[in-house]
């Protein structure tokens, strides 16, 4: 009701323009409005309602389809309920054809991150949509549908064009759980339980109202090898980092007696669980009940996405490009975090770090570590490791095999009472080794200051986490970024030697392009951003300014190839860890392809 009259209105100078509005069963009172408020347009032809009664649920490709089908120009576009599509939006699209006919237009691109309110947005010629079988009605529920049309019109021969212009990207913001709150799972579902095996694998039982379930061993991929020190140097072999241990999930019916739950598995094994509380126990494992909403909406969404994405057949990336430097001078860097009791600490620090420290200057002078305490996923010690770039797979394995032996590892059970609302898997235990790495470009350190480097990045991560939000995001990661910017910077930004550090507002000679410069000026902005990232559903805020800064600046490096590679290997911790202010942004990626090069 807010967007269809804006959209009307924001495309009156095109003439040849219909909009087709499904009515799929909604019971809202939308025939009625449209007939009262929108009565002209409707007259006029430029306005069709159409209606598809009797539908129990929302169904996201189907309705699709009929919206496509009923309309008769030779351009059809998916404008979602909630998107406005800017003013000029369908001259936009006609010119585009008019160009060139063989391409479809979208809004979803690896090297321009938008929000799921406009994932939506696809344009193309009819002809092309019927060609391809339009959205696939096999997909039931959140997920995939428009990636799938994307990866047919690719199919087809058809060039993919990414919209850019965030003058298109207006869109009413709303959570998770609106998005999917009439769909068939999110009615279905009775409850959700998790049992926490290990940092980074959870069991997940799904128990729907129509007598049947699904469960599964739910992995995150990217952390499940992390004690690996060799495995975390190379690239990825997987798409998503999400999944499943097996293909498919384990279902079938349960019913309920008393005090116990009896799951019949297709397979035909039976198993019998006990209610506790909010509990479910055997004499194996015990399963504990979602009550965070915003951790059950997760699962939710994970169920009916891991359903969906397997049509594309797209998990898989098969061409794997390892990283290499063919420059001596390079270095990598590597995160490691050692956890360990707090009050244990100095214990750690004197007797086993320190010496391995000094072998590490032994072995090769152009290797260094620096240390922060953290406390993410529970206290731990991490280690900044900046080795050269031939070298760092063999060092670190060195240093693997000499801090393992010299900590006495610690049995620890997973917590099963108490649930992570941020996160499915339990904290790491005590005396295990977690690594991490950023497969960024290579930065050369033949003339780096080491204490200038290190200096600013601690003073960058404090900036951040002075003003942070309680746990938004975590102190490695902030680190570590902070890190590996200041060190491909450090001789563009100017920055003084070591012993003459200046803050901004004492030095007015202090270059105003430098980065901490132009973080301390954008304080009020850098709070906004840390604190929609302290909340359950930021990307979606309604006045989510770092988002719609994010959005300009890869619009504006759209046609350098250069800068979208850089792009695509830094957005994930800029966008998700920092949220930088646009000049911000524009200086990091302008420093980084001057030091690549």
């Amino acid at each position: 009701m807010q967007t269809l009259p804006q959209n009307l209105q924001d495309n009156i100078s095109y003439p040849l323009l219909e909009f087709v509005i499904l009515d799929y069963s909604s019971g809202d009172g939308l025939e009625e409005w449209i007939a009262n408020t929108l009565a002209d347009h409707l007259a006029t032809g430029r306005l069709v309602y159409i209606q598809s009664p009797g539908h129990e649920y929302f169904e996201r490709s189907k309705s699709r389809n009929l919206a496509f089908h009923a309309a008769k120009g030779d351009l059809v576009c998916n404008v979602d309920a909630d998107n406005f599509t800017g003013k000029g939006f369908a001259s936009y699209i006609n010119d585009s054809f008019l160009t060139d006919e063989n391409i479809f237009l979208t809004t979803f691109s690896t090297e321009q991150p938008n929000t799921p309110d406009v994932f939506g947005r696809i344009c193309c010629t009819k002809k092309d949509f019927t060609k391809t079988g339009g959205y696939n009605e096999q997909m039931e529920g959140y997920g995939f549908e428009d990636h799938e049309l994307i990866q047919k019109l690719s199919n087809i021969g058809l060039r993919r064009e990414v919209m850019t212009d965030p003058k298109f990207f207006g869109a009413i913001s709303h959570g998770d759980e609106e998005r999917i709150g009439e769909e068939k799972a999110f009615r279905l579902i009775e409850d959700i339980y998790l049992s926490f095996l290990s940092p980074s694998r959870s069991d997940i039982l799904y128990i729907f109202k129509n007598g049947t379930y699904a469960t599964g061993c739910l992995v995150d991929r990217h952390t499940d090898h992390c004690g690996d020190p060799e495995y975390v140097l190379y690239p990825k072999t997987f798409r998503y980092e999400y999944a499943l241990t097996t293909q498919e999930w384990e279902i079938g019916n349960w019913e309920s007696e008393g005090d116990t739950l009896q799951f019949h598995s297709d397979t035909g094994e039976v198993r019998t669980y006990t209610f506790a509380g909010h509990l479910l126990t055997d004499n194996f494992k015990s399963f504990e009940k979602i009550e965070d909403k915003k951790l059950f909406t997760d699962m939710l969404m994970f169920y009916t996405q891991f359903n969906n994405r397997r049509f594309l057949h797209d998990d898989i990336i098969s061409d794997i490009t390892l990283p290499h430097s063919p420059d001596i001078n390079s270095h990598r860097i590597i995160t490691s975090s050692l956890y360990w009791p707090a009050n244990e600490w100095h214990h750690l620090l004197s007797n086993i770090l320190h010496p391995i420290f000094q072998h590490l200057a032994e072995e090769n002078n152009a290797a260094f570590g620096i240390l922060r305490l953290s406390k993410y996923r529970g206290p731990n010690i991490c280690i900044t490791w900046v080795l050269p770039y031939h070298q760092a797979d063999t060092m670190l394995t060195m240093l693997h095999h000499e801090i393992l032996p010299a900590i006495q590892p610690r049995t620890a059970t997973p917590p099963v009472s108490t649930a992570r609302t941020h996160s499915t898997f339990a904290d790491f235990p005590t005396g295990q080794i977690a690594y991490s790495t950023y497969h960024f470009p290579t930065f050369h350190a033949e003339r780096l200051d080491i204490p200038a480097v290190t200096f600013l990045s601690r003073q960058l991560t404090d900036i951040i986490l002075k003003i942070l939000a309680p746990e938004p995001i975590d102190e490695d990661t902030t680190f570590t970024l902070a890190f590996y910017l200041h060190a491909l910077a450090v001789q563009c930004l100017g920055i003084p030697a070591s012993g003459h550090f200046k803050s901004s507002s004492e030095d007015e000679t202090f270059a105003p392009d430098n980065l901490l410069h132009v973080l301390e000026d954008n304080t009020s902005l850098l709070k906004e951003i840390i604190n929609d990232l302290a909340l359950p559903e930021f990307l979606n805020e309604p006045d989510n300014k770092w988002m719609k800064n994010w959005a300009e600046a890869c619009a504006s490096f759209a046609g350098n190839p250069e800068q979208s590679v850089i792009i695509g290997d830094i957005s994930t911790l800029v966008v998700d860890t920092l949220g930088l202010p646009l000049k911000a942004k524009a200086l990091i990626f302008d420093f980084i392809k001057q030091a690549s090069n």
